[in-house]
């Protein structure tokens, strides 16, 4: 059954999950995401807030996959869709963990000698 704790875990990743996404339109998305991949049941058990229009960003990308299937894609130019798509997902969480800045670091005197 529902548990304060569960709540309260659910709730932090949600939390977490929301910084990760920049400006205020897309904070349904996470809890939006979590209940699609799991039984409303359980969603409602951890205190997972319903489903917003974000909802429909789930569908389209589902028509999008779906599509691609229809048109019989090849697996090569299938895979390099969705290496681009998550090239771009993860440069923009990059980017966004970072706040827009290049990262801070030193390479070790060691590493910078010639060979």
């Amino acid at each position: 059954g529902p548990s304060a704790a569960g709540e309260a875990l659910t709730d932090a990743l949600l939390a977490f999950l929301r910084q990760q996404i920049p400006g205020r339109l897309l904070d349904g998305l996470p809890a939006t995401i979590m209940r699609y991949c799991i039984d409303d049941n359980v969603a409602d058990m951890l205190g997972v807030p319903r489903s917003n229009w974000t909802i429909y960003l789930l569908w389209l990308e589902e028509k999008f996959w779906r599509l691609l299937d229809r048109l019989e894609i090849r697996y090569q130019r299938r895979a390099a869709v969705v290496t681009r798509y998550s090239h771009a997902l993860l440069q923009g969480l990059v980017t966004i963990e970072r706040g827009g800045n290049r990262p801070i670091f030193q390479i070790p005197s060691s590493l910078r000698a010639p060979m």
